[in-house]
């Protein structure tokens, strides 16, 4: 009858209509490859630079490199552990594909989730401490000895004395870190001391003190 081949023509037109809705093969290709890109982004801005050290020591490339890096010097890491970091990613990439995939039944939240998760690890990767130059690591080196030096011979932990002085004292036997700002050489005191040491006004030091340099003409504070 008219009305059963109404029927029939408005079910082919919804089945038509829902066929059109369907993704076809290439954008589900499409959004498959830019989830995997996107988890494995993300995962390799949170855990990069941690699976380095293990990787080159599976690898048997250990060497001067990877302890300046283990130092967070800014290193060149040798091309078959950089490329075994970025495959394990990929890899590690593909398979949070396929479970946010499978979980949701539909490639493009996971290709969303992953989006998401790649800003939030790329925003979280800029606070991670940057890696120094070989010059300011081995500069930085010499400062923490040059201060050792000259805290076994001229500080003790007693008595008191101004933060300042301690400073004017340092620059005065180093004249080479006249240029250190104050908030360096007050970190390496904390270092030395074990601990902030307590603070009296006007920036004098309780619990630490400073004694007279040997040569009369190396500190005349």
């Amino acid at each position: 009858s008219t009305l059963a081949l109404r029927k029939l023509a408005l079910v082919q037109q919804k089945r038509a209509e829902a066929a059109a809705l369907e993704p076809t093969p290439e954008l589900q290709a499409a959004e498959h490859f830019l989830a995997t890109g996107a988890c494995a982004a993300s995962l390799s801005a949170l855990f990069g630079p941690r699976v380095v050290p293990p990787l080159a020591r599976l690898l048997g490339e250990e060497g001067a490199w990877l302890e300046d890096y283990e130092r967070n010097v800014d290193v060149r890491i040798p091309a078959k552990v950089s490329t075994a970091r970025d495959a394990l990613f990929i890899v590690l990439g593909f398979a949070a594909q396929q479970g946010l995939t499978a979980a949701f039944e539909d490639a493009s939240w996971a290709v969303a989730c992953g989006i998401i998760s790649a800003v939030g690890a790329g925003t979280y990767s800029l606070g991670r401490p940057r890696r120094i130059s070989r010059e300011e690591f081995d500069r930085r080196l010499l400062l923490t000895k040059d201060f050792a030096e000259f805290s076994s011979r001229r500080l003790r932990r007693s008595g008191s004395t101004r933060a300042a002085r301690i400073y004017k004292s340092f620059r005065k036997e180093f004249p080479r870190w006249q240029s250190v700002p104050d908030r360096t050489l007050r970190t390496l005191v904390v270092e030395w001391y074990g601990g902030p040491p307590p603070v009296q006004p006007g920036g004098v030091l309780r619990g630490v003190s400073i004694v007279r340099a040997a040569d009369p003409f190396a500190d005349s504070i």
